[in-house]
């Protein structure tokens, strides 16, 4: 059965770097009718071999960035656990 609620717009993406873009992003889906989520995925640095780098923003400081652009709501997935979905099964 459908979640209560207004339905939901869904951004994939890594978000280290919470920015302007992002947030304008948030707005549009907003406009529509739609609450904002982020799906992000974490230790993709170790699982792909690149080199670890800080976040752009700091993870105690997250929270207040997303709720600032209006609540927008985040779910992080380790990214080894979906790294071999199919696109069917993810």
């Amino acid at each position: 059965s459908p979640l209560p609620g207004p339905p939901a717009g869904l951004a994939l993406g890594k978000f280290d770097a919470l920015h302007v873009g992002h947030a304008a992003l948030a707005a549009r889906v907003r406009a529509l009718g739609h609450a904002p989520w982020l799906l992000s995925f974490s230790g993709m640095a170790e699982v792909l071999g690149w080199q670890r780098r800080l976040p752009l923003v700091a993870p105690e400081h997250r929270l207040e960035v997303l709720r600032s652009w209006g609540n927008v709501q985040e779910r992080v997935l380790p990214f080894e656990a979906v790294r071999e979905l199919t696109p069917e099964e993810f």
